[in-house]
C-alpha cells in the first residue's frame, strides 16, 4: 500500500461486559495500526451492566486509539452501530461484535485487497471466512469462495448459504453516506437489512483466509413466536423493494423459508393454531422442501402428540 487510510472499527456492547475486552484487545492487536475503536455502550445507564462495562473500558482509558460513547439509555443494535459511524473517522469502517474476536491479520488483508480494487466504485467493502467456535469444540472455518461472491450475495446471505457479514465487513465510508447507515425501525436483521440494499448498489470482495473467530451459542434460538413473527413483518415491510433484483424463484423461496422458520417458532413454543395460520403464509410461496416436513413433523410429535399421550396417562 502506498500509504495507510484510517480505519475505524466499531464494538456496540450490550449486556456482555465480561467478553468486550477480549474483543477490543483483538482490534488492538492488528498487524494493521493506523486504526481506532470505537465502542458504543448501549446499556441502560442504572443497570449493572453499564457499571461493568464501564470498569471494563477504564483499563482502556489511556489509550488515545479508543473512543468510550455511552448512550443515555438502550437504543437497540441498529441506532448504536449509527452513532458509532456519525462518530467514526476512518476511511474504511468495520464492525465487531462484542463476544467476537479478530484474527491479527484480518484489517490489514482487508485493507491491502481494497486497495487494489481503488478504481471500482462498485466494490464497497471486503468480508472474509471466519471461524466458528461453539462451546469447547475445535473451531470449524467456513469456506465461503471467490466465485460465490461473484454474484448478487442477497440470495444467499438470506438462506444463510453465506452468513457473518456483521464482523467480517470492512465498508467504504461513502457507503454508508449513501445507504443512510442502519435501519433504526428493526427489531431483528439488522445486517440483513443493511446488506440487501447494499447489495443494490455495490458488490463486496473476498478474502478467502478466515480472519474472524465468531462464537456459537449451542442451543437453537427459539425467540418468543409473537415478538420473532412482528420482527419479520418490520423486515420484509423494509427490504420488499429491494428484493425485486432477486430472481423471482429465488425470492420466492426467500420468503418461504423465512416464514416457515416463524411458524417453527409458533409449534415450538406451543402455540398449535398461530403456527398454521403463519404455515399457510410459508406454504403460498411454494411446497415445503423434505427437510422441511421433516422437521415440522419432529416437533408437531414432539410438542403435541406425545405430551397430550403423557397427559392422558397421567
Amino acid at each position: 500500500m502506498d500509504s495507510q487510510k484510517l480505519v475505524s472499527i466499531i464494538i456496540t456492547t450490550y449486556r456482555r461486559p465480561e467478553l468486550l475486552s477480549r474483543a477490543v484487545e483483538s482490534v488492538l492487536n492488528q498487524t494493521y495500526q493506523d486504526i481506532e475503536v470505537i465502542v458504543i455502550d448501549d446499556n441502560d445507564p442504572d443497570s449493572t451492566y453499564r457499571e461493568e462495562t464501564l470498569q471494563v473500558m477504564a483499563h482502556f482509558k489511556g489509550n488515545n486509539k479508543v473512543r468510550y460513547i455511552k448512550h443515555p439509555y438502550n437504543r437497540r443494535q441498529s441506532a448504536a452501530l449509527n452513532t458509532g459511524i456519525e462518530c467514526a473517522n476512518g476511511y474504511y469502517i468495520g464492525f465487531l461484535d462484542d463476544d467476537d474476536v479478530f484474527l491479527p491479520e484480518k484489517i490489514e488483508a482487508q485493507v491491502s485487497m481494497l486497495e487494489s480494487y481503488r478504481d471500482r466504485d462498485d466494490i464497497g467493502g471486503a468480508i472474509c471466512n471466519v471461524y466458528k467456535a461453539a462451546g469447547h469444540k475445535h473451531p470449524d472455518a467456513t469456506h465461503y469462495t471467490t466465485q460465490q461472491c461473484r454474484r448478487n450475495l442477497i440470495y444467499p446471505m438470506l438462506m444463510s448459504e453465506i452468513s457473518y457479514f456483521g464482523s467480517t465487513a470492512l465498508v467504504k465510508r461513502e457507503v454508508f453516506n449513501k445507504l443512510n447507515g442502519f435501519n433504526e425501525n428493526l427489531i431483528r436483521h439488522v445486517d440483513w437489512e443493511f446488506f440487501t440494499r447494499f447489495f443494490n448498489y455495490y458488490t463486496l470482495v473476498l478474502v478467502e483466509e478466515p480472519l474472524v473467530k465468531i462464537y456459537i451459542e449451542g442451543a437453537r434460538n427459539n425467540p418468543q413466536a409473537e415478538k420473532y413473527l412482528k420482527a419479520k413483518e418490520i423486515f420484509f415491510d423494509e427490504v420488499k423493494s429491494y428484493l425485486e433484483i432477486v430472481e423471482p424463484h429465488e425470492r420466492e423461496i426467500i420468503y418461504r423459508v423465512h416464514w416457515f422458520d416463524v411458524a417453527i417458532s409458533f409449534f415450538y413454543n406451543g402455540y398449535f393454531k398461530k403456527g398454521c395460520e403463519v404455515l399457510k403464509r410459508a406454504t403460498a410461496h411454494g411446497c415445503l422442501c423434505k427437510d422441511e416436513w421433516v422437521l415440522l413433523v419432529k416437533i408437531i410429535l414432539k410438542k403435541y402428540i406425545f405430551r397430550n399421550n403423557l397427559c392422558k396417562k397421567g
